[in-house]
């Protein structure tokens, strides 16, 4: 998974980070399986899966995974 799909994974999982927030007091999740809740369409999910292979590839922990997605959520910001 290249920068640019990463970028492509959250700009496609950006609706369901921000209800996911909206809903734990604006926190970001530590752990996918909660977070898969509010994941609502085909291009999500597939997203989902997506992100899912990663963390597993680089056996990202659960604070791994909040800074990486801070981080991720960070650089598209800018």
């Amino acid at each position: 998974v290249g920068e640019f799909e990463l970028c492509e994974i959250f700009k496609t999982l950006s609706p369901a980070f921000d209800a996911y927030a909206s809903a734990n007091d604006g926190q970001w999740p530590n752990d996918l399986a909660p977070f898969a809740q509010y994941v609502t369409t085909p291009d999500q999910h597939a997203a989902l899966e997506r992100l899912a292979q990663k963390c597993e590839k680089m056996k990202m922990s659960s604070v791994d995974l909040n800074a990486w997605l801070k981080t991720v959520q960070r650089s598209m910001t800018r």
